[in-house]
C-alpha cells in the first residue's frame, strides 16, 4: 500500500471510530465525540500543512468547524432546550 493510500487508510479507520454510531448523542458521549471530530481536524490540518495538500488541510477545517458546531448544539441541549 502507497503511503498516501495507507494514510487515507488509517483516516477512514480513525473516522469511522469516532463518528457517531446513533443519531442522538447524550451527555458525554456527544461532548466527547464533537471533542475527538476536532482534535482530528487540528490532526489533519497539520498533515495537511506539512504534506502541502490543500483537500487534506480543507478537511481539517471541516471537522473543527463540525466539532465545534456540534459542542454548540450539545450545550444548548445540555440548558433544556431540547424538543
Amino acid at each position: 500500500m502507497s503511503g498516501r493510500s495507507q494514510s487515507y487508510a488509517e483516516y477512514n479507520k480513525i473516522r469511522d471510530m469516532i463518528e457517531p454510531q446513533e443519531p442522538a448523542e447524550e451527555g458525554a458521549a456527544g461532548k466527547l465525540s464533537a471533542a475527538a471530530q476536532k482534535l482530528l481536524g487540528d490532526i489533519e490540518m497539520i498533515g495537511g500543512v506539512l504534506t502541502a495538500d490543500p483537500i487534506t488541510q480543507a478537511e481539517g477545517q471541516y471537522n473543527v468547524a463540525a466539532g465545534e458546531l456540534r459542542e454548540d448544539i450539545e450545550e444548548d441541549l445540555d440548558e433544556g432546550e431540547r424538543p
